[in-house]
């Protein structure tokens, strides 16, 4: 006894509704997050996958007139390769997030110089106590050169062609202890 079109059909439409409401519950969810708190990506991808399959079998069915088997294996292939792309791209987002966030909370933090920035010139800092270590590039107007290794303060973002750079200052002389405990 063999599975039907009609069967694989009804089947197909049962999960292209249900992916649907759990997309439409996992946006719901979200809204009543608290800030930092996300979705949990393997239930979205879920989400993502099934309604993907119901989807792809509907039309591999109807549209393209595959039988039972061919609109089965069809949908699957579909479903599969649209969950790979779609959690490959949720992780980039939300890595991009991440990186966002970290550098929003970069300005009037601490970093070291990790290639030296003469006066009005590029180098590079490492962060210390940024959520995501980050490595950036850096320009500092202060008249003396930044060798390595100096404790700079992160003044201002600055976002361009060439991605994020950041200003900084030399950290002022120690004040009994001050900056020590800063870092």
């Amino acid at each position: 006894m063999g599975v039907g079109v009609d069967t694989v059909l009804a089947v197909s439409l049962i999960l292209l509704c249900g992916g649907a409401i759990g997309a439409a519950a996992l946006s719901i969810q979200s809204r009543r997050l608290l800030h930092g708190e996300q979705i949990p990506l393997g239930a979205a991808i879920l989400a993502a996958g099934v309604t993907c399959f119901g989807g792809a079998g509907i039309l591999a069915l109807r549209l393209f007139g595959f039988g039972p088997g061919k609109g089965l294996l069809a949908a699957g292939l579909f479903a599969a390769l649209s969950m790979a792309l779609f959690g490959a791209l949720a992780r980039l987002a939300r890595a991009a997030a991440a990186r966002r966030a970290a550098l929003d909370e970069l300005v009037g933090g601490l970093a070291a110089v990790v290639v030296a920035i003469e006066p009005g010139a590029m180098g590079v800092v490492a962060t210390r106590s940024a959520p995501a270590e980050l490595t950036l590039a850096a320009i500092s107007t202060h008249p003396a050169p930044l060798p390595v290794g100096t404790t700079v303060v992160v003044t201002a973002l600055r976002a361009g062609r060439g991605g994020e750079a950041v200003e900084v200052v030399p950290l002022p002389p120690s004040d009994g202890g001050l900056a020590e405990a800063a870092s």
